[in-house]
């Protein structure tokens, strides 16, 4: 993965790339769905477009390899790192209810059905670490690393988190358009 050998801040914006190529190609892909690509959404991708340019060309990329340590300090105790992954629980959490409970309006379900999903796969900070973890042991010959718990505990978030954003985008994709849910 890409993420092992540069800055996330930098590679990140490139996977947007899949928005891009599923909104222009949707219409084409799922004609059986009657897709089409509208006004809006070419304005998306512009913007989406313009945005991954943008960080890429702005961005602070510094990168190293850290230590098992350093992740676990940057990942577990850091207070904006604790605060980010209790929002990210408590925001998917509060969709999955408000899914299940039936409060939400047809076209607010398919965003929140988008955004759970998103947000879900979207996180490439445990790839990242866990990538980095991998590296510093081929690096260095040292298994120390996978003495600590922090390593396995990066496997189950770096797989769950796509896994379950997966289960949210397949029920999106079931019940709306696919352009709607990119």
């Amino acid at each position: 993965s890409a993420y092992a050998f540069a800055p996330q801040v930098i590679v990140a914006p490139l996977a947007c790339l899949d928005v891009i190529i599923n909104a222009v190609t949707a219409p084409r892909t799922l004609h059986w769905q009657k897709e089409e690509l509208t006004g809006a959404h070419v304005l998306g991708v512009a913007l989406v477009t313009l945005g991954a340019v943008c960080t890429c060309i702005f961005a602070e990329a510094t990168d190293g390899m850290r230590s098992v340590f350093e992740w676990e300090q940057q990942l577990f105790w850091r207070p904006t790192s604790v605060a980010y992954l209790a929002g990210e629980a408590f925001l998917v959490l509060t969709v999955l209810g408000l899914l299940r409970g039936g409060k939400l309006r047809p076209a607010m379900r398919g965003i929140m059905l988008g955004c759970a999903a998103g947000l879900l796969m979207g996180n490439v900070f445990f790839a990242k670490a866990l990538l980095s973890i991998i590296r510093g042991t081929m690096a260095t010959g040292s298994l120390a690393a996978w003495c600590r718990p922090t390593p396995y505990l990066l496997v189950l978030a770096a797989l769950s988190g796509p896994l379950c954003g997966h289960l949210f985008m397949r029920k999106g994709l079931a019940e709306y358009k696919g352009v709607f849910m990119v």
